[in-house]
């Protein structure tokens, strides 16, 4: 049997721009997966300091750890 810290680490790169919306429920989606062992890489290409990334940053923030 193969033991959960020898399974391979999956990148999933998540692009945002102007949807904020729904990152949440993008995240949540990989999240529920069964493959355990994942980095999510969230590209936010709205414009620094703006209003949108703001929001992004927001929805981002429960999923840190």
């Amino acid at each position: 049997m193969i033991k959960h810290e020898e399974y391979p680490l999956i990148s999933v790169i998540v692009p945002t721009f102007e949807r904020s919306n729904l990152l949440a429920r993008a995240l949540d989606s990989i999240f529920a997966q069964t493959w355990k062992q994942v980095e999510v890489i969230v590209v936010d290409d709205n414009i620094p300091g703006s209003l949108l990334q703001k929001k992004t940053l927001q929805v981002l923030r429960p999923f840190s750890n």
